[in-house]
């Protein structure tokens, strides 16, 4: 018996041990396994912890280490306090996604990567006007999608 029980628990701790770097490996490389979906330029999605509801965030890390919420994108905190994302696609320089309200009213954006801004200088440098003026939304899908074509975005949703 006692054999079995020493067993027992060198197993959990080795188990502990190999298993804790696994895991802190694993949401550095994939995210997303955790709710959170790297954009790029250091914008993630990150779940809202209800349904299929995800938030746009700018957090400023560029390598997948989400450690706080960073500064919201979408839903804005004035413009959009209520609307979620439900689905995000992006590649180097472009960002599209599809938000849905409490209304269930659908809005579409397009987000222009190009920007530079630093999260210790948010408020003075007016980085939330930075971002938002690189943001495009839409309430149709067709002006979207003729958007996305006019810009040569090679995106869908």
């Amino acid at each position: 018996m006692k054999n079995s029980s020493e067993s027992l628990i060198l197993f959990l701790i080795i188990g502990c041990i190999l298993g804790f770097p696994i895991l802190l490996g694993l949401s550095t490389l994939f995210p997303k396994l955790w709710g959170n979906q790297n954009l790029g330029h250091g914008i993630y999605l990150t779940w809202s912890g209800s349904d299929d509801k995800y938030i746009m965030s700018y957090t400023g890390s560029l390598w997948g280490d989400v450690t706080g919420p960073g500064k919201p994108i979408i839903p804005h905190v004035t413009n959009h306090p209520g609307e979620y994302i439900i689905k995000a696609k992006s590649n180097k320089r472009w960002i599209i996604a599809k938000g849905q309200d409490e209304s269930l009213n659908t809005h579409y954006y397009i987000i222009d990567k190009s920007f530079k801004v630093n999260l210790s200088n948010w408020e003075k440098d007016k980085c939330d006007s930075i971002i938002q003026s690189r943001l495009i939304e839409y309430s149709d899908s067709l002006l979207f999608s003729e958007s996305l074509l006019y810009n040569k975005i090679p995106l869908h949703l």
